[in-house]
């Protein structure tokens, strides 16, 4: 009989360890830890294979960077996130969104006079006065199927074949809002070269400055207008400090 009580007290107070223990251990509050963040110098370059490129809008070009660590750096672990995006300037403007009354534009035209609605090219070319139609359409319909312009150079990303009618043929004066992607430069309008050096004494202002203006194009009124006369009035001024830095 004291043996089995003795058991049965060792247990208990067992138990009584284990849960006592175990209840201490949750309700218990940890010493406080700082977690220290230390800055480290990190130096890192993106090259690329030096070339020449023909840059068209809606085409692609193919570019190899490569981003490397430099010397003396604090070993760090390097991410590189390439975004492949085509960005010619339709699908800027005009991807997803749906053209409306163009149908309603076209016949009021030609009630005007200024369209002519032909059912086939030869009836268009003859309404116009125009029988080269014939064989322009011909071959740009063939450079379509190319996927090459052989007369003006457009993408073939803006090139859709000519085939099916009513065909239409407007008088219109071509006109446009402004040129994009002009002459890189730096902060103070001056040209720079392929590695970012100014060239002396070459300051861009206006849309001819691809580094003030550029893509996605604004389409509100006086953007040029704004870019021209500040960039013309900054460069004015930078180039008077220049010419006062060499008269000294």
């Amino acid at each position: 009989g004291k043996r089995s009580v003795a058991a049965l007290a060792a247990v208990i107070l067992v138990i009584g360890c284990v849960l006592g223990g175990t209840l201490a251990y949750l309700v218990s509050k940890p010493a406080a830890k700082t977690n220290v963040f230390t800055v480290g110098k990190v130096e890192a370059d993106l090259t690329e294979t030096d070339r020449q490129y023909h840059i068209v809008p809606g085409s692609n070009i193919e570019k190899d960077p490569k981003a490397v660590v430099k010397a003396g750096s604090e070993a760090c672990y390097l991410f590189v996130q390439i975004n492949e995006e085509n960005w010619p300037t339709g699908k800027m403007t005009l991807s997803g969104k749906a053209l409306e009354g163009v149908q309603a534009g076209f016949d009021t035209a030609c009630e005007e006079g200024w369209c002519y609605k032909a059912d086939s090219i030869e009836e268009l070319a003859e309404a116009i006065a125009c029988p080269a139609l014939v064989k322009t359409i011909e071959e740009y319909n063939a450079d379509c199927a190319e996927g090459v312009d052989n007369f003006m150079g457009k993408p073939a990303s803006f090139m859709n074949a000519i085939e099916q009618g009513p065909f239409y043929a407007l008088e219109f004066q071509p006109s446009g809002w402004t040129s994009m992607g002009g002459v890189k430069t730096n902060d103070r309008l001056q040209s720079i070269d392929r590695t970012g050096a100014a060239v002396p004494n070459l300051f861009v202002a206006g849309a001819d400055n691809g580094s003030t203006i550029s893509t996605p194009y604004c389409d509100y009124e006086g953007t040029s207008l704004m870019t021209a006369y500040n960039c013309g009035r900054l460069a004015g001024m930078w180039m008077s400090e220049d010419i006062d830095a060499e008269a000294e």
